[in-house]
């Protein structure tokens, strides 16, 4: 049984889905008969669970399917249920859209960092941790993957170079 067959790509992260291009494979170079598909797009952010962009059929035009969809996702699904002839081909499939920026770990650095108490670390290695906090305050919310996966680096180095204020002394005289 031909149908249902399905492609499903990686684009490596997640994004904003806007549209879908498929160039289909629409027979007539050879002069077959013109090649109509029902079909659907999804996406997953987790390559696990879709949710449906679109569905419908290439009849309007069996060359090239211009979808304007809506979602967003890391994995791009499209199914094709049924045909009018052979199986399902086509050349090329194009995402537009928008990558997605993760703040999560950059948040989870910023939390820890905010946890801390500077009056348990050194002054010169305090002022290291604020400068990187201030430097990822600073981000506005255009900013990339790599912008963002940097400050949470610069926060994490920090933490992991402070120093320990020295403890004070103490007076023994009294307990001698």
């Amino acid at each position: 049984d031909l149908y249902p067959m399905e492609w499903t790509v990686d684009l490596e992260a997640i994004c904003t889905l806007e549209r879908v291009r498929v160039l289909w494979y629409d027979g007539n170079s050879h002069g077959d008969k013109k090649r109509t598909y029902t079909f659907s797009v999804s996406a997953s952010t987790d390559g696990k669970n879709y949710t449906e962009l679109y569905s419908g059929d290439n009849s309007a035009d069996q060359s090239v399917s211009n979808l304007e969809v809506a979602g967003q996702g890391r994995y791009l699904r499209l199914t094709v249920t049924s045909g009018t002839v052979g199986r399902p081909s086509f050349w090329e499939v194009q995402v537009y859209g928008d990558l997605l920026t993760d703040w999560t770990e950059l948040e989870r650095a910023m939390e820890e960092a905010q946890a801390l108490d500077a009056s348990d670390y050194t002054a010169e290695s305090w002022a290291v941790l604020e400068e990187a906090l201030a430097t990822a305050g600073e981000l506005p919310e255009t900013a990339g993957q790599t912008e963002v996966d940097a400050a949470a680096a610069a926060i994490r180095r920090a933490i992991d170079g402070l120093q320990l204020a020295a403890l004070p002394a103490v007076d023994r005289t009294e307990l001698e």
